[in-house]
């Protein structure tokens, strides 16, 4: 199954993809069965898994359009991998978790 995500604005797109792409590596890392490829605010998504991967992208921009920042959701939650809590059903959980992750990756040079 293969999906598009559009970002609906060019200036999400950096805190969407993380300084350096580092958010679109972890997540890449987390779910290696999808192919996700960005062109302009597009996000192209492909695989087994790719209705989560684009809610994860759904939730994450939210978050960018009410003035969140990333950093500060990473910076307030326990880590836990995103693969424990990948089903839509509890995206409203699985979403700062991941974010949490991403920051814990980052401080320790690794991913989950």
């Amino acid at each position: 199954m293969a999906v598009t995500f559009v970002v609906p604005g060019a200036h999400l797109m950096s805190g969407l993809l993380g300084e350096r792409d580092e958010h679109l590596r972890f997540i890449e890392g987390e779910f290696e069965d999808v192919a996700i490829r960005v062109r302009g605010n597009e996000v192209s998504i492909s695989g087994p898994q790719s209705d989560v991967v684009s809610r994860l992208f759904e939730e994450l921009t939210a978050l960018l359009q009410r003035g969140e920042s990333l950093g500060r959701q990473m910076k307030s939650q326990a880590s836990y991998s995103p693969k424990t809590f990948c089903a839509p059903a509890v995206a409203k959980t699985f979403v700062p978790r991941l974010l949490v992750s991403v920051n814990t990756s980052k401080q320790s040079g690794t991913t989950s």
